[in-house]
């Protein structure tokens, strides 16, 4: 990480984590779950 602010990213894995859902009734996988893990 570079240090920088994670609260773009982190909204970002929640728009698509919510559209991942919503319309194809599925979680993300688990590289982009470990990637959200990561930015916290």
């Amino acid at each position: 990480m570079d240090g920088g602010c994670p609260l773009p990213a982190l909204e970002a894995y929640r728009t698509a984590r919510r559209h991942l859902a919503e319309e194809l009734g599925i979680d993300p996988g688990e590289e982009l779950q470990t990637l959200q893990a990561e930015i916290r």
